[in-house]
């Protein structure tokens, strides 16, 4: 298919913004980036956009036949990091969140939100499904001898070909 790049990029001192389109076929990609310092500074996928045939053409293995997307923001403000994703593929959404610390390392909560995953819809001769799972996780250290953490898996009661499964 047609390919198409665009790229904006300005910057004085630290300072600098850059802006990029991206695509190739019907996949698509909009990102941007600000750095104010180099201790404060954005990212952000405001959109992409993956046809299964442009990744299986790069990669035959891929097992996804449904077309996936994906948003995501990233941002540094001094020693915090901070990390937002939304993802989707037919019925299937996912979502991470978080934060990190750099000076201690370690984050305070980081979650991951997974709705609706039907494999039939997914993948080539999958059963119906309808799963999901939420993840919590804290946590993290300067060292072995000071590591702390928490970590949640809830995997509730879901359809798998016609059965539950879980939790």
């Amino acid at each position: 298919g047609p390919f198409q790049l665009s790229l904006h990029a300005t910057g004085a001192g630290e300072r600098k913004d850059a802006r990029l389109v991206l695509e190739l076929g019907t996949a698509r990609l909009v990102g941007m980036a600000h750095v104010e310092n180099e201790s404060t500074a954005d990212a952000r996928i405001e959109s992409l956009v993956v046809p299964p045939e442009i990744v299986k053409a790069f990669a035959s293995s891929y097992p996804l036949r449904a077309v996936a997307s994906l948003s995501a923001e990233a941002r540094r403000n001094g020693d915090e990091l901070s990390l937002h994703l939304d993802a989707k593929a037919a019925s299937a959404t996912a979502r991470v969140d978080g934060t990190f610390d750099l000076s201690t390392r370690a984050s305070r909560q980081t979650t991951v939100t997974v709705r609706h995953v039907d494999l039939s819809e997914l993948i080539d001769g999958g059963p119906s499904s309808d799963m999901a799972l939420s993840l919590m996780a804290s946590g993290g250290g300067t060292s072995l001898e000071d590591v702390v953490g928490r970590l949640e898996l809830n995997v509730p009661p879901s359809s798998m070909a016609g059965e539950t499964m879980g939790p």
